[in-house]
This record gives C-alpha cells, sequence and structure tokens, in this order.
C-alpha cells in the first residue's frame, strides 16, 4: 500500500504542517475544512503547497520523519522548486502531477530495477544529525569516590 507526504501552509511562508497518509484527498479536505481540528484549524493551516507519493507507506513515514526533522530553509526550498507562488494544489493530488512519480528506482525481487523507490530526485542537504546529550564524567578524587560540586 503507498502513502503520500504533503506540506500544508497558511500562507506563504507561513505556518506549516507536514503529514503522511494513504489517502490524500481526505486528509487535505479535512484539513481544508476544519474537520480534523487541532494544530491545523489553530493555525489556519489550509494549503496544501507540496505533495509526494511513494508507493510504500513506510518510506511516506521516513520521508514525513525527515522533512519534519528539517530546518524551516529546506522545507521552504522542495516547495518552491515545484510551487514557486505557494498555489494551492489540492487539485492535482494524482499520480500524473506527482513530481516524485517514477523518480525512484530499487531493485526489485527479481533483481530488475523497480522505478518506484530510491531517494528523491533533487539534492536536498540532509539534514545534521541531532546530537545526544553528554553528561560530562563526574571526576573522582584519588580515593575513587566521586567529587560533587
Amino acid at each position: 500500500m503507498g502513502g503520500w507526504v504533503y506540506i500544508m501552509a497558511s500562507q506563504r511562508n507561513g505556518t506549516f504542517h507536514i503529514g503522511v497518509t494513504s489517502d490524500p484527498n481526505t486528509r487535505v479536505q479535512g484539513h481544508r475544512d476544519g474537520s480534523m481540528g487541532g494544530f491545523t484549524a489553530r493555525y489556519g493551516v489550509k494549503t496544501l503547497v507540496r505533495h509526494e507519493r511513494h508507493d510504500d507507506i513506510e518510506r511516506a513515514i521516513q520521508r514525513d520523519n525527515s522533512l519534519k526533522r528539517y530546518r524551516r530553509a529546506w522545507k521552504i526550498r522542495p516547495i518552491e522548486e515545484i510551487n514557486p507562488r505557494w498555489d494551492d494544489l489540492f487539485e492535482t493530488v494524482s499520480d500524473k502531477d506527482n513530481p516524485f512519480q517514477g523518480a525512484f528506482v530499487s531493485k526489485s525481487d527479481d533483481g530488475s530495477e523497480d522505478p518506484a523507490i530510491s531517494p528523491p530526485p533533487h539534492n536536498l542537504p540532509r539534514p545534521p544529525k541531532i546530537p545526544t546529550h553528554q553528561t560530562p564524567p563526574v571526576p573522582k578524587s584519588a580515593s575513587g569516590k566521586e567529587q560533587r560540586p
């Protein structure tokens, strides 16, 4: 089963919502009419500014998670690559208008190339690794006991 990653905005360079769904028409319509409630209703996020179709829902979820980790400027770039005026793309949610359709390549079970799965065609920088918080070691005295300040 496939999945869609979508980005909605309140206005050009406004508030974003990034989501993933297997039914983009119903999900986006829910955001547009406010029936979804929550964040998108509270901040008026009703304009679909980007959508990507993935043949595998797990890959769509991975893409959703990576986009959410991107810095704001990195989120704006892919929107403006295909939608520089930030038009509402709700009517274009279809395979033929999907910039990612056919752009993916990987090996299928029989060893042939499967054009539905591989990295995106554009060259976005990868988000930086998020450092894990490490506490500095507690100094020990000559006797081997921890010294607390």
